[in-house]
């Protein structure tokens, strides 16, 4: 293995609780500057908030610029450490990552568990998930898992609960926040935080699909509907106006002799048979 070159400089990405408004997460970033820039390593620190990697208003992400590495003592995977401990005094962030990304982007692990025996698939699933948490912890890097509805929730529309969750004893107990979605239309989802272990939950908030970027935008209620409303419209306009293939020799021209045909102006209009 070839150890990482250390090129100065590093990246710190964070969010704010759930439902924070852009002024608090500002408020958070302003406090993670100034806790960056104490260390003598730092040089500069620069933080955006709802922008690139850092889409939504409690999402920030501050690239921290270190002097040359000849004038530090650390090298740079030395102060990963004490920049993480530094950052934990700051209350209502929850840091995702300190280092630079690698090239290529993040990379995804999927693994299944298979057998013949039903109750011991059962009895490794239930403790998958504290193995993950686990595994989140040590490293401190954020892990999802995806998890069905049980068929109890097909028959509600409100948004499900964690009790309506695929084994959702093992998820309620390890997940530090669950939430859930449901689609409401064509271009609208909602969503709720159905469980958060270091604060409050129940919240619930809407987003609007951008079918040209393929991004997800958060909405409000108000704009959910009227969204809601129009995609219903919409549906039923093309249902309504469904294309009706045409048939051969159903076009024919027919003149227009309202002037006349004595020199007078004539207009060939195009009308389709019944």
């Amino acid at each position: 293995f070839v150890p990482k070159a250390d090129f100065s400089e590093t990246t710190i990405n964070f969010y704010t609780p759930v439902g924070s408004s852009l002024e608090v997460t500002e408020a958070r970033a302003r406090q993670v500057d100034v806790a960056l820039r104490e260390l003598p390593e730092v040089r500069y620190t620069v933080t955006t908030i709802n922008s690139g990697n850092a889409a939504g208003k409690i999402f920030g992400s501050t690239y921290v610029r270190l002097v040359d590495r000849a004038l530090r003592q650390r090298g740079l995977d030395e102060m990963t450490v004490p920049l993480r401990e530094r950052l934990a005094r700051i209350p209502g962030i929850t840091v995702t990552n300190i280092g630079t990304p690698d090239l290529g982007g993040g990379k995804s692990l999927q693994f299944s568990i298979q057998g013949s025996d039903l109750g011991e698939l059962e009895r490794l699933s239930k403790g998958i998930t504290a193995q993950l948490k686990q595994v989140a912890q040590q490293y401190q890097v954020p892990i999802v898992a995806a998890a069905q509805l049980n068929r109890s929730a097909a028959n509600t529309r409100s948004l499900a609960g964690p009790e309506m969750l695929a084994e959702s004893d093992a998820i309620g107990r390890d997940a530090d926040a669950v939430i859930t979605m449901g689609q409401m239309s064509k271009h609208v989802i909602a969503m709720k935080l159905a469980k958060y272990r270091h604060g409050r939950d129940g919240y619930t908030w809407y987003c609007k699909f951008l079918p040209n970027t393929g991004h997800f935008e958060e909405i409000t209620f108000d704009e959910a509907k009227d969204i809601e409303a129009d995609d219903k419209d919409a549906d039923a306009d093309d249902s309504s106006h469904g294309f009706k293939p045409r048939k051969k020799g159903s076009f024919k021209t027919v003149s227009d002799s309202k002037h006349g045909n004595n020199g007078g102006t004539k207009k060939r209009v195009v009308r389709r048979s019944r």
